[in-house]
């Protein structure tokens, strides 16, 4: 009975991952042709432009997209790290601090 419900979970979960993969990957496509749309608006590409202005606004999207990453795990290390050397109190000042600004 556990192996079927392992084994129904690992299918929902892949099945999870397919769908996101899939939007983020329609999500880049769309950035990146409405930006291309744009410049060719603003500047007149031509065909052969458009088609070499949308492959690298893809790369640039996926770069940073991928960065932003990096960079949203490179800040909760440091929050962690932060974290350890504080006091209860001050973790909780902090926090409390940290939900007035929101």
């Amino acid at each position: 009975m556990k192996t079927l419900k392992y084994g129904i979970l690992s299918i929902v979960i892949s099945l999870t991952f397919s769908v996101c993969s899939a939007q983020n990957k329609s999500s880049v496509d769309e950035k990146s042709s409405k930006m291309t749309e744009k410049l060719t608006k603003e500047v007149k590409l031509s065909k052969e432009q458009q088609e070499k202005v949308k492959v690298i606004y893809t790369d640039y999207i996926n770069k940073k997209k991928a960065l932003e990453k990096k960079l949203k795990k490179l800040k909760k290390e440091k929050n962690t790290t932060i974290n350890q050397i504080l006091t209860e109190e001050q973790r909780q000042l902090k926090a409390s601090k940290k939900k007035k600004k929101k």
